[in-house]
C-alpha cells in the first residue's frame, strides 16, 4: 500500500519503524458476530447455526463472540438477525466491554455509544437490570443507535444527545462503570480505512487529543469512588492512547488494572515508554491489538479504577468576569450582533419583535439554581423583554 499523505507516512515510519510494511499489508479482520443473550441462549443459537451449516470459531476472550469462516448465506439475511438474536461486531471491538466486566444491577454509561454494538453488548451483561445511559452528540448517529437498541430488546436504558465532556458536571460520581470508546483517527487498519489517508494530519490528531482528554476527565468525575472505566480507541497511535491516560494519571487518583490473564497473554502490552518520555509503569497493563500481529483491527483498551472521590482544589484561584445584578438600574442596553452567533437565534427574534430587549449578566448571587450552575460552567446571561413574565437564559461570556 502506497501512502500519498506525506505527513501520515512520516509519522508511521517514525512510530512503527520496521513494522511499517507488515502493518500496511495486514489483512482485513474476518467477519464476526456476537450472540444477544437478551433474545436467545448460547446453546440455542449455536444449534441454529449448525442447522444452517454455518461454520465458526469462538473468539478466545468472549464465549458469546463467533468468528464466521464463510458468510455465504449471508447471516444478515436470516430471521435470527432481524429479530436481534445476534449482532455483527468486529472481533477487537468486543474487547472493551469484556474488560469493563459489567455486572447485573450496575449503573453504566456508554459515553460515545453510536452505532450501538458495544451498547447492546453492555445491555446483554446487565440482563435488564440496573441502568444503562447511552450518549452521542450526533443526531444522525443516534438514529442507528436507537434502531440497534430497540432490536436488542433492552428496556433498562435511555439515550442522551450531548457532548461527552459535560457528564462530569451533570452526573458527578454517579456511575459504577463507564465506557469511553473515544473518537480517534482510526489508525487501526489502514487497509480498510482508506479515507484516513485523505484527512489525517498532526493538527487533526492534536484536536482529537483535546476531545479525548476532556472526555476521559469527565468520565473520571462521573464515576463513583471505587468505580471502573475502560478507555478505548480503534487507533494504534500512542498519542491517542497511553499519552491520554498518562495525563489523567498525572492529575487524579486513578489506578490501572491488569486485564484477565487470557487477554494479557493474547495481546501486546501498553507502552511504559514512548520515544523520550517515560510513562507510568502500570500502563503496561493496557491492551494493544495490532492488525499485523493479531489478525484483527488495531485497537487499544485500558481498564482504570477511581480510587478516591473527586474534590475541587480549594486553593485554586478562578478568575470570573465581573457581573452585575440583573435589577441594577445602571445596567445599560447591550447592543450585540447576533447574525452568526450560534445559539442566540431566539434573542435575535425577540429583538426583531420589540424595541426594548435588554441583555444583562446575572449575578453570582442569583437564587436560580440553573443560573448559578451555568455561571460555574462558564457564564450566564438573561434576555429581558419589558413587561414579560419570564427571562430566557443564554450564554454571553466566554467559558
Amino acid at each position: 500500500m502506497d501512502i500519498k499523505n506525506i505527513e501520515l507516512k512520516e509519522y508511521l515510519q517514525k512510530f512503527l519503524g520496521e513494522e511499517l510494511l507488515p502493518f500496511l499489508h495486514s489483512r482485513p479482520e474476518p467477519p464476526a458476530i456476537r450472540i444477544n443473550r437478551l433474545k436467545t441462549t448460547r446453546d440455542k443459537f449455536l444449534h441454529h447455526l449448525g442447522k444452517l451449516g454455518q461454520t465458526y470459531r469462538v473468539i478466545p476472550f468472549n464465549p458469546d463472540g463467533l468468528i464466521i469462516d464463510h458468510d455465504d448465506l449471508p447471516l444478515s439475511h436470516s430471521l435470527a438477525f432481524f429479530t436481534g438474536q445476534f449482532n455483527y461486531q468486529g472481533i477487537a471491538s468486543q474487547l472493551p466491554v469484556i474488560l469493563l466486566d459489567v455486572r447485573p444491577g450496575e449503573k453504566v454509561l456508554d459515553m460515545a455509544a453510536s452505532p450501538g454494538s458495544k451498547s447492546t453488548q453492555i445491555a446483554g451483561h446487565l440482563q435488564q437490570t440496573g441502568l444503562l445511559i447511552l450518549n452521542d452528540p450526533s443526531m444522525e448517529r443516534l438514529q442507528a443507535l436507537n434502531a440497534n437498541m430497540q432490536k436488542s430488546g433492552a428496556v433498562n436504558h435511555y439515550t442522551l444527545k450531548m457532548r461527552g465532556e459535560r457528564f462530569g458536571t451533570l452526573y458527578p460520581e454517579y456511575f459504577d462503570k463507564i465506557l469511553i470508546d473515544a473518537p480517534c483517527t482510526a489508525l487501526g487498519n489502514l487497509s480498510e480505512n482508506h479515507e484516513v489517508h485523505h484527512w489525517w494530519s498532526l493538527e487533526k490528531l492534536r484536536k482529537l487529543n483535546n476531545i479525548q482528554d476532556h472526555m476521559l476527565i469527565a468520565a473520571y468525575k462521573s464515576l463513583r469512588a471505587g468505580g471502573e472505566m475502560v478507555y478505548s480507541t480503534c487507533s494504534v497511535a500512542p498519542e491517542e492512547n497511553e499519552l491520554v491516560v498518562q495525563r489523567l494519571l498525572d492529575k487524579y487518583p486513578v489506578s490501572v488494572l491488569p486485564p484477565p490473564e487470557q487477554i494479557a497473554r493474547q495481546f501486546d502490552q501498553g507502552y511504559s515508554r514512548y520515544r523520550d518520555q517515560r510513562l507510568h509503569p502500570d500502563l503496561c497493563h493496557a491492551v494493544r491489538v495490532l492488525p499485523h500481529k493479531h489478525q484483527m483491527e488495531g485497537f487499544f483498551a485500558v481498564r482504570l479504577r477511581k480510587e478516591d472521590a473527586f474534590k475541587n482544589d480549594p486553593d485554586k484561584h478562578i478568575d470570573l468576569s465581573p457581573t452585575m445584578i440583573s435589577t441594577d438600574p445602571d445596567v445599560a442596553v447591550i447592543d450585540i450582533s447576533l447574525k452568526d452567533s450560534d445559539g442566540l437565534d431566539l434573542i435575535r427574534r425577540l429583538r426583531e419583535q420589540s424595541d426594548s430587549v435588554r441583555m444583562v449578566v446575572s449575578s453570582m448571587h442569583d437564587e436560580s439554581f440553573y443560573a448559578r450552575r451555568s455561571l460555574r460552567a462558564g457564564a450566564l446571561g438573561y434576555v429581558s423583554k419589558e413587561n414579560a413574565a419570564s427571562e430566557i437564559s443564554s450564554s454571553v461570556q466566554p467559558g
